[in-house]
């Protein structure tokens, strides 16, 4: 699937960005260069500089793009050199540099456990901001419960196809996270649609955060995290088709596997 890729390495911490990144010199030339930094499966950071253009509010509408932390745009990317036409990424600006450095964090963490995160998370020079990849492309697009990353419609389609297998992929990263003492908030799945078919990432890495909790106690938190966040995706986003079947299965496939009984929502009572 195009824009989704996963790699592992060690974990390593960086402070502020800013004091990693060498000054580069550059022609002023009036245009927007963004440059930041990323770590290696070898624990070394990669550099690079690029060019952005077409800033706009991922949704279309600014107060719809502004969350706790930050507020996330569309932007085209350009390398120098590069030919065809400039792909889109996401550009987080947080509030400050603490948040930023977080979540980067968070994502190096969910990368090297073999969680499904983003293919491309990088630190800005300026120490508060992220820009990442979607997994946009002419077939998927990327949703929250209710917002998608792209400020085109995206409509879901019923019946969906291979929810079993969507399932067993699904919650397999609960378990995975749960292994590495890794928390995953309610908000952090996103799901990708292409019709009437359904795929996940682990997007939101500002709470995607590492604990101390004993895989045992947190593997049941993370399972109700994710079913409550789905529950949530199709309440929004197939409010005139029967999704309660799909709720259902859900639930039953979490008692079947795990054992852990669910509710609806957080702290709701079980099905």
């Amino acid at each position: 699937m195009a824009g989704v890729d996963y790699g592992s390495s060690g974990e390593k911490d960086y402070s502020r960005a800013a004091e990693l990144l060498p000054e580069l010199p550059r022609e002023d030339t009036g245009e927007e260069w963004y440059t930041s930094f990323n770590q290696t499966s070898v624990g070394k950071r990669t550099e690079v500089r690029v060019k952005i253009t077409n800033k706009t509010p991922i949704t279309g509408k600014l107060e719809e793009s502004r969350g706790a932390f930050g507020k996330v745009y569309s932007v085209n990317v350009e390398v120098p050199g590069m030919e065809g036409p400039a792909p889109r990424f996401a550009l987080k600006e947080y509030r400050n540099e603490e948040l930023a450095l977080s979540s980067h964090q968070n994502y190096v963490r969910g990368r090297d456990s073999g969680l499904k995160v983003w293919r491309t998370y990088r630190l800005g020079a300026d120490g508060k901001s992220v820009l990442m990849s979607t997994s946009n492309s002419q077939e998927w697009r990327v949703m929250g419960d209710r917002n998608t990353l792209s400020a085109e419609e995206v409509k879901v389609f019923l019946p969906i196809e291979n929810f079993e297998g969507f399932l067993n992929a699904y919650y397999e990263q609960a378990v995975k996270a749960a292994e590495k003492h890794i928390a995953i908030g309610g908000d952090v799945p996103m799901f990708l649609v292409n019709k009437n078919k359904l795929d996940f990432i682990l997007g939101d890495m500002d709470q995607l955060d590492k604990s101390d909790s004993e895989p045992q106690e947190l593997l049941p938190q993370n399972l109700q995290g994710m079913h409550s966040r789905l529950v949530v995706f199709l309440e929004e986003n197939c409010p005139d088709h029967d999704i309660e079947s799909y709720i259902a299965e859900s639930a039953g496939h979490i008692k079947k596997v795990f054992g852990v009984s669910v509710s609806r929502y957080m702290g709701g009572e079980e099905f």
